[in-house]
Parts: C-alpha cells; sequence; structure tokens
C-alpha cells in the first residue's frame, strides 16, 4: 500500500511540473506573440476604428491564429501620446475532460511600447 502511495504521489508531481511548464512555455509563446504583432504596428487604414482598435484586432487575430482561448474583453490597449500600454489575459488550461476545461491557470502580460523616458 505505501508503495502505490508513493506511485501516486510522485505521477502527482510529475504531472504538476508537466502543467505548470507547459503554461510557461505558452507564456513565454504569448509573450512573443504580443511583441512581434505591436512591433508589426497596427493594419493599415483600411478597418474601422483609431490606431488602438485596430491593434487590438491585430492582438485578437494574432492569439487566436495561435490557439490561445482568448474574447475581446481579455485585451486592454490604453494609448497616451506615443505611447501604447497593453495587457492581455487568458486561462491556460491544464486539465480538461471531454472537451471541458476543468483546471485553469490564470495568465498575463502587461507591457508598454513606444518612447522611453
Amino acid at each position: 500500500m505505501r508503495f502505490l502511495g508513493s506511485l501516486f504521489f510522485l505521477a502527482l508531481v510529475i504531472g504538476t511540473g508537466f502543467s505548470l511548464t507547459q503554461a510557461g512555455f505558452k507564456w513565454w509563446e504569448a509573450s512573443q506573440l504580443l511583441d512581434d504583432t505591436v512591433a508589426a504596428g497596427p493594419p493599415p487604414e483600411g478597418g474601422k476604428g483609431g490606431r488602438e482598435e485596430r491593434a487590438r484586432r491585430a492582438i485578437l487575430r494574432a492569439f487566436s491564429q495561435a490557439g490561445f482561448p482568448m474574447s475581446e474583453d481579455r485585451v486592454i490597449l490604453a494609448e497616451e501620446g506615443p505611447v501604447l500600454k497593453v495587457s492581455v489575459r487568458w486561462a491556460q488550461p491544464l486539465l480538461t475532460l471531454q472537451e471541458e476545461v476543468v483546471l485553469a491557470i490564470p495568465l498575463s502580460i502587461e507591457r508598454t511600447y513606444g518612447a522611453r523616458r
């Protein structure tokens, strides 16, 4: 019985470590994706809205294409002159059963782009 308990604990530790490593990698991937998307600049004037709204749509499109669970209210942008502040929040699924997320880790990225003082 002690052996089974130890085996279960070991499996739990390995599974948790794997899940946390996966979440860390996804955060790093999202960070790179956000930097690349903002560096590319908002799409041309073809769409409706100002620079901030076009940047929001570009970020949402990039995150959706990369497979991140993202909704519009999770991307917050604030434009203050030449500075663009971006905050992106999402929940990284850790455990899913029958295509339903049972356990997720909330992750976020906050960046400031533009002129530095």
